[in-house]
C-alpha cells in the first residue's frame, strides 16, 4: 500500500484511490510498481485538475499532454475495443464533457500506453477482448535491462580495481583500508551516475512540455488573430450594407412636382443623405443593426474567439509551470553535481615501494625480480590514475 500523506495532492489522490479501489487498470499499474509515477508530483495532470469541472477534448488533451483531441476520439471511436463500455462518456449536445472520473479513466489508459501496451493488452486487463497472450510486463522487462547494466558497471569497476586489490592483500592493513576507500567511492560515483541520470530524464520531460505548450501558444494565437479579423470585417460588412440601404432608400423617395416657372426660375435640390442616419449607423452597437439571422453568426464568432482566449490563457499557465518545474529540476543537478566526488588518486606509491623493498631484503629477492615488482606497482599505479580520469569524465 503507498502512502501519499505527505503528498501537496492528497486530497486528489485519495479521491482517485477510493473511487478506482476495485478498478482493473488501477490494480494493474499497482501490481506493476508504478502507481508513484502515476501520481507524481512531475506530472502536471494531478496538480491542474479540478474535481468539480468538465473538460472538452481539446481541454482533455491539453490536460493530458496529448498532441491534440483527436487522439481522445480515436480511442472512443475503436471499432475492435468498446473502451466506451469501460469510459462511459458524456456529451453536453454535440460536445463531450469529461467528468475527473472519466478524465482519470483516460489517464490511465494513455498511461499504459505510454508504458508499451497495446490497445488489445488494455482491453485484455479490462476484460474487453479476448486474451490470447500473456501480457508482457514492461517493467519486469526493464528492471532487468538496469540490473544487467547495474551488474556490467560494477562488474567493469571490480575488474579496474582487481589488481589494485590482489596487490593490497599481500601487504598491511593500511592498503585494505585504502581498498576500501576506493570500493567506498566507486559505489557512491555509480549512485551519482544514476540520480544524476534520473534527473536528467526528468528535466528532458520538461523541456518537452515547454516545447509542445510554446507550440500551442503559438497555433491558439494565430486562431485569436483570425477570429478576431473576421469578427471586424464582419462588422464592417454589415455597418456598410445598412448604409447602403439607407442611401438607396434615400435616392429613390418621390420628387415633388413643380411647375414649368418653379422649374425655370427655382433652384431644385435632389435628396440629400441623412447624415445624422449615417452617423448612427457608425456609432450603434452592432447588435442593434444586424438581423436575427446575422446576430446568430455574430454570436457564433464571439463565442469561439472567447472559447479560444480561455484555452490560451490555460496553456499559457501550464508553460509557467513547466517552466518552473524546468528551473527546479536544473538546481538539482547543479546541487548534485557540487556534492558529488571524482575518484581520487591514491598516493600510495611511496608505501608500496618501500614495503617491496622490506619484503626482498626478508625474502633475498634478486634485482630483476625487483625491478619487475616496481614496474608493475608503476603500471599498477598508472591504472588508478586512469580510473580516476575516467570517472571524473562521468562526473562532468
Amino acid at each position: 500500500m503507498h502512502d501519499f500523506s505527505n503528498s501537496k495532492y492528497k486530497v486528489k489522490i485519495e479521491f482517485f484511490l477510493s473511487a478506482f479501489e476495485d478498478d482493473p487498470l488501477l490494480n494493474y499499474i499497482q501490481k506493476e510498481g508504478w502507481i508513484n509515477e502515476l501520481f507524481s508530483n512531475e506530472d502536471s495532470f494531478i496538480e491542474l485538475i479540478d474535481l468539480t469541472l468538465k473538460y472538452t477534448n481539446n481541454q482533455a488533451a491539453n490536460l493530458l499532454k496529448l498532441s491534440s483531441g483527436q487522439r481522445i476520439l480515436n480511442l472512443l471511436n475503436n471499432k475492435e475495443i468498446d473502451f466506451t463500455s469501460y469510459i462511459e462518456p458524456e456529451k453536453l449536445g454535440e460536445r463531450y464533457s469529461h467528468s475527473a472520473t472519466i478524465m482519470f479513466k483516460l489517464k490511465m489508459i494513455f498511461f499504459l500506453l505510454s508504458k508499451g501496451l497495446s490497445n488489445n493488452e488494455i482491453g485484455n486487463v479490462l476484460g474487453l477482448t479476448s486474451p490470447t497472450a500473456v501480457i508482457n510486463s514492461p517493467s519486469q522487462k526493464d528492471k532487468t535491462q538496469d540490473a544487467l547494466n547495474t551488474a556490467m558497471v560494477r562488474e567493469i569497476a571490480l575488474e579496474t580495481i582487481t589488481p589494485i586489490y590482489d596487490m593490497l592483500m599481500n601487504f598491511s592493513e593500511y592498503h585494505e583500508s585504502v581498498l576500501a576507500q576506493i570500493q567506498q567511492t566507486t559505489v557512491q560515483q555509480l549512485e551519482y551516475t544514476e540520480k544524476a541520470g534520473e534527473l536528467r530524464n526528468h528535466l528532458s520531460v520538461a523541456e518537452k512540455d515547454i516545447s509542445f505548450f510554446e507550440q500551442r501558444i503559438t497555433d491558439l494565437t494565430v486562431t485569436s488573430a483570425s477570429l478576431q479579423s473576421n469578427i471586424d470585417n464582419f462588422e464592417q460588412i454589415k455597418r456598410l450594407s445598412k448604409k447602403t440601404v439607407e442611401l438607396t432608400n434615400i435616392k429613390t423617395a418621390p420628387v415633388e412636382k413643380q411647375g414649368f416657372f418653379s422649374r425655370l426660375f427655382s433652384k431644385v435640390e435632389s435628396p440629400t443623405v441623412d447624415q445624422e442616419t449615417i452617423e448612427l449607423i457608425d456609432t450603434a452597437k452592432i447588435e442593434d443593426i444586424l438581423t436575427d439571422e446575422e446576430m446568430k453568426t455574430y454570436a457564433s464568432l464571439l463565442d469561439s474567439l472567447e472559447t479560444n482566449n480561455k484555452e490560451l490563457k490555460l496553456v499559457y499557465e501550464y508553460l509557467g509551470r513547466a517552466k518552473e518545474r524546468k528551473t527546479h529540476i536544473e538546481g538539482e543537478i547543479e546541487e548534485l553535481a557540487k556534492k558529488s566526488k571524482p575518484l581520487k588518486t591514491l598516493s600510495y606509491e611511496n608505501s608500496m615501494k618501500l614495503q617491496i623493498e622490506q619484503l626482498k631484503q626478508s625474502l633475498n629477492i634478486q634485482n630483476e625480480e625487483l625491478n619487475s615488482n616496481q614496474s608493475i606497482v608503476r603500471n599498477e599505479n598508472d591504472n588508478v590514475v586512469v580510473l580516476e580520469a575516467s570517472a571524473t569524465t562521468i562526473d562532468g
